[in-house]
């Protein structure tokens, strides 16, 4: 009597440990409890507890331990009793998984339910949910739908029934499946639970879900293991539309409630992940860094080494990145080794480092896994790939196909994707086609999809394109891929000329995505659309939105130019000029912006004759955007009003600074250009030096490799005219002949163009011809007038009548 009263009271301690969640005493008291308890069978369960306990505190170290010491003192029970045999291989397995042996783990926790399941529905669901976090873990989330849907229909109590429904939304969430024709919206009673709140977020209905969230009693949700499932998932859709804010807030308060030491740290863990999807990778690299330093984390370090190896990588720190990469490399684990290895090669390969990750990838083979071969066959797949070489990258996942059944759901989708960068877009949608079968059983299938839509809109005619970018939008409305589609569709209408439905669209897009990254882009073009409307109303109230909304984003800065360059255009100069101050002012961060509107609204005040003003604005523009394109245009600009106004001197400089920002550029020929016309306008046909000088620039726009043929001929013209002022007719009419010629072949080629210098460089070489005086000089202005009067026959007119002085007096 005494000691069941003594099994009883410790049995109570431990339970209040365990509910006070301190393992230490409720490990303390379960082993009380095991030297107490008389039974075997009693024994081995207190055992169990004790590992169990230690598991899900993280203390794998000490689980490990124990779980040897209970096989050794319960091996005979284990061979009698298959339910204790399989809580110890159950536990065998989970340590494994906290080891990163996963595939080897999953294998054993399957055969522990396959093909029939354990007759205790608690310790059943236990195998399934380790299975689906095993599959997580892998990214193979066609098995963490597979055991989460067992778990869901287990029958074995609201609180698994409830776990398993979680990570089955979480699992179609991440497998890119139809979430719509699996849940329907939850009526009022179920928007007040967790998993109503996961059903409206999942289905798009953020706001409606964010709300019910907010009403929700924390401490009701405290304790429950579907609870802390459920926030995961809804972390998981906030992630994936982007809000990262709310994904942060779920991960949070999943992490105060989970008293899982290893599930924790696999949340703690994904928030990391957020901080990367966010592009702040310092601090992501940050929590890898903690996550490493617990103690707790020791067993589940290749998984955070790798991601930490990700994230320096991402960081720039290369070198740093690669010593992790190798340290697992060379781990003795071969599924460490090869995981390590293949993500070394594939950050290698998104770096552009070819040939470093051509060598990683020859290290495959040698590693000691099954997986090594069709491992490395993949990577050199991706590899050409990323190096632009698509007909070798397409050969090479067709043979993936072939040789490794097992990935042709990947060699599908990589074959798919070198057809489509390659711009062969026929053959990417033939291939879909043909292949349909297998595209609507691929783990890929809406990102197939959305290759084919888009394939359609740059091969297919309009209305088919557009036909399917809207089915893709109403079939898969939650994919990432849906915005960009949406897009695509209205930039269609634009093309159209149907600017108000495409105006709806847009909107249609940042209301029904407003955390997506096309949001704002979309908010922009509708600008855009409403502009070409004539909607300038409604282009200015968005306009203005936008910089409430967003501030300081690029699109923003884009719209406003685009608003400005329109009032401008319409007459509403001084709005126009206001609204490019506002870019410069407001954007500091987007400076090639600043500094095209800095620009433009110099414009403005220059042809308003403002010029001190202008002038002002084009000094601070020098000053704060030297590097940007429109610094050049700018000294151009500013050249070609001195000039205008005869400042030649002044204008110099400035058309100098312009050619030689960059030398080859269109503003920099046009710049070479008007530096001739300035020197030659101070030569005043005089000054030698500066003729010099102007025949030496014209030469440049002449001699350049890629000038327009209209400023190539009219140097040519120039060059002979100061040619001539330096007293060599000769080469004046060499370099008017060869301007002659370049416009006679494409006018017989069809290509038309101003005659303007046809005329002044043919009159200028008749006139000395008419000069020299002589018959055959005579004969050669003759042919030159026919074949100039029959293209320009009003402006050449003139020159009958000194031909034909000419020709009178050569007779006297």
């Amino acid at each position: 009597m005494a000691q069941s009263e003594d099994v009883e009271r410790v049995r109570m301690l431990a339970e209040r440990a365990v509910q006070d969640n301190d393992v230490a005493l409720a490990v303390k008291y379960h082993r009380q409890l095991r030297d107490l308890l008389l039974s075997p069978g009693e024994k081995a369960q207190a055992g169990v507890n004790i590992i169990s306990l230690l598991v899900e505190s993280g203390e794998f170290v000490q689980a490990e331990s124990e779980l040897k010491e209970f096989e050794k003192s319960f091996g005979p029970l284990m061979e009698s009793d298959p339910a204790v045999r399989a809580k110890a291989a159950y536990f065998g397995a989970v340590l494994e998984m906290s080891r990163g042996v996963m595939d080897a783990a999953s294998e054993k926790l399957r055969a522990l339910i396959e093909p029939y399941p354990q007759p205790d529905k608690d310790f059943n669901c236990r195998i399934l949910l380790a299975l689906v976090l095993s599959g997580a873990a892998r990214g193979d989330w066609d098995i963490a739908l597979k055991y989460s849907r067992r778990m869901e229909s287990e029958g074995a109590g609201e609180s698994w029934t409830e776990t398993g429904r979680a990570l089955r939304m979480a699992a179609l969430l991440q497998s890119g499946k139809d979430i719509a024709a699996e849940i329907k919206k939850p009526d009022g009673a179920e928007k007040a639970k967790l998993s109503g709140i996961l059903s409206l977020y999942a289905l798009g209905l953020k706001d409606e879900a964010l709300q019910s969230y907010r009403k929700l009693d924390r401490k009701e949700l405290a304790g429950k293991t579907s609870s802390v499932f459920s926030l995961w998932a809804l972390s998981l859709c906030a992630i994936r539309t982007k809000d990262y804010q709310s994904a942060a807030l779920f991960l949070n308060d999943a992490r105060a409630m989970s008293r899982d030491r290893l599930l924790s740290l696999r949340l703690g863990i994904l928030c990391a992940d957020i901080k990367m999807s966010k592009g702040e990778t310092k601090e992501a690299i940050r929590i890898y860094e903690d996550i490493l330093g617990a103690e707790s984390s020791r067993s589940a370090a290749s998984e955070v080494v790798l991601k930490y190896a990700d994230a320096l990588f991402a960081d720039g720190q290369k070198e740093k990145a690669m010593v992790e990469y190798e340290r697992l490399v060379g781990d003795k684990n071969p599924e460490t080794a090869m995981k390590a290895a293949t993500q070394a090669a594939s950050s290698l390969i998104s770096a552009g480092d070819f040939a470093s990750a051509e060598r990683m990838i020859s290290r495959i083979p040698s590693i000691g896994s099954p997986a090594a071969a069709s491992n490395a066959a993949i990577l050199y797949a991706e590899l050409h790939l990323a190096k632009g070489d698509y007909p070798a990258a397409a050969a090479r996942f067709a043979k993936i196909a072939a040789d490794f059944p097992e990935l042709r759901d990947d060699a599908l989708f990589g074959q798919v994707k070198s057809f489509y960068r390659s711009g062969d877009f026929k053959k990417t949608m033939s291939t879909i086609r043909e292949r349909k079968d297998d595209v609507s059983k691929s783990r890929h299938m809406q990102e197939l999809l959305f290759m084919e839509a888009m394939a359609a809109r740059r091969a297919a005619g309009r209305d088919e394109a557009m036909r399917m970018l809207d089915s893709y939008s109403e079939k898969y409305p939650n994919s990432g891929f849906a915005p960009e589609v949406m897009r695509e569709a209205a930039e269609i209408l634009v093309e159209d000329g149907r600017y108000r439905e495409a105006s709806a669209k847009f909107s249609a897009i940042a209301a029904k995505y407003p955390d997506s990254d096309v949001s704002q882009h979309a908010v922009y073009r509708k600008i855009g659309a409403d502009v070409l409307a004539g909607d300038f109303e409604a282009a200015e109230k968005t306009a203005v939105s936008m910089t409430e909304k967003w501030p300081g984003s690029r699109n923003t800065a884009l719209a406003l130019l685009w608003l400005a360059d329109f009032k401008r255009d319409s007459g509403r100069s001084a709005d126009a000029e206001k609204t490019y101050l506002k870019v410069k002012g407001g954007f500091p961060g987007e400076k090639d912006l600043c500094a095209e509107a800095l620009l433009e609204a110099a414009k403005i005040a220059v042809s308003s004759n403002d010029m001190d003003r202008g002038f002002s604005m084009l000094d601070e523009l020098s000053e704060k955007f030297p590097e940007q394109p429109s610094c050049q245009d700018a000294q151009f600009f500013r050249g070609d009003v001195l000039s205008g106004r005869g400042d030649y001197e002044k204008a110099i400089p400035f058309f100098m600074k312009a050619a030689m920002r960059k030398p080859d550029s269109p503003v920099a020929i046009a710049a070479y250009g008007r530096l001739g016309d300035c020197h030659f306008a101070l030569s005043t046909g005089k000054d030698r030096e500066k003729m010099v000088k102007a025949a030496e620039f014209y030469s440049k726009v002449a001699d350049a490799s890629k000038v327009p043929v209209d400023f190539r001929e009219q140097a040519l013209y120039k060059l002979g005219r100061c040619e001539e002022k330096l007293g060599d007719p000769g080469a004046a009419l060499a370099r008017y002949r060869e301007m002659l010629a370049s416009f006679d072949v494409d006018w017989r080629r069809g290509f038309r163009r101003d005659t303007l210098w046809l005329v002044k460089a043919a009159t200028a070489a008749m006139k000395i011809y008419i000069g020299k005086g002589d018959a055959d000089s005579l004969s050669e202005a003759e042919k030159l007038y026919a074949d100039t009067v029959a293209i320009a026959p009003d402006a050449i007119g003139q020159m009958r009548q000194n031909l034909d002085a000419a020709a009178e007096k050569h007779k006297k």
